[in-house]
């Protein structure tokens, strides 16, 4: 009897040992199961991300929309070239310089056009300033360059390395130290039997702005000096005109006494001949 009571203990031990572990693996199952439904709570993260995602997939389309070429229409497309466009080559501004003038023309195309004549291509006007490059042009051009469809294929395909560009720049402005030299304060020659001053390049005479009228070489002095020298001569010669003018001047004194004697003289001599 005690052995049947000690196995019924040692079986009901077990028992409830086994209802232990099933109870920790039935508390398992649950909450694998559970963890799914629980999973939906970062949805609205992913939902996030991907309304961020679109979003940002909007704004590079966008972008590529903004970067694509204008449609434009002929008469559209060619009131803008002629706004951008040299009137030498008749084509957009490569590398422009503006003249003191205020006209825009191409690098190369000015080279061409200084190399026979030194005036403007529009308006004709001489020039004898150094053209400056025009900056804001050039960047106004390459923006056209990119938003128009056929300008934007051409610049894709004829467009030069920096380098290029540079050497390009540095032989231009070697040719424009050559036909235009650089502005002096001195040097200028004074011709005193012409009472003009000349370049000492080319002794040519220099206009009233101390610029040689041949080669185009500016004096800063020159034009002072031609400004006390006409006041100089022009006091000179008024002094010279008032002494020349000094023997006949009669006060009038003098005028009224010469007066007198000529009536005197007239009166005698009419007495006599009575």
């Amino acid at each position: 009897m005690a052995n049947m009571l000690n196995k019924v203990t040692v079986a009901l031990e077990q028992i409830r040992a086994l209802t232990s572990h099933l109870e920790e693996l039935h508390e398992g199952i649950r909450n694998a199961e559970l963890t799914p439904q629980q999973q939906p709570q970062p949805q609205p993260q992913t939902q996030t991300s991907s309304g961020s995602n679109t979003l940002i997939g909007n704004t590079a389309t966008t972008q590529q929309q903004s970067n694509q070429p204008l449609q434009l229409n002929n008469d559209q497309t060619r009131r803008i070239r002629d706004s951008f466009s040299c009137t030498i080559c008749v084509d957009y501004f490569e590398s422009p310089y503006t003249l003191q003038c205020g006209h825009t023309f191409c690098k190369d195309c000015v080279t061409t056009w200084f190399a026979r004549q030194k005036s403007c291509p529009q308006c004709r006007r001489d020039i004898f300033s150094r053209p400056v490059p025009a900056y804001t042009v050039e960047t106004q051009v390459s923006t056209i360059r990119s938003l128009l469809p056929t300008v934007a294929a051409q610049s894709s395909i004829e467009e030069s390395t920096p380098e290029e560009r540079e050497r390009a720049v540095q032989e231009f402005e070697r040719f424009l130290d050559r036909i235009f030299p650089a502005r002096t304060n001195h040097g200028c020659i004074r011709d005193e039997q012409d009472s003009v001053d000349r370049c000492p390049s080319c002794a040519w005479e220099l206009d009233e702005d101390g610029t040689c009228v041949n080669c185009g070489l500016e004096f800063r002095q020159a034009t002072q000096q031609n400004r006390r020298s006409s006041s100089s001569s022009l006091s000179s010669s008024d002094e010279d005109d008032s002494e020349e003018m000094g023997g006949f001047i009669v006060s009038d004194d003098h005028s009224s006494s010469m007066n007198d004697s000529s009536d005197d003289d007239t009166g005698s001599s009419s007495s006599e001949s009575w």
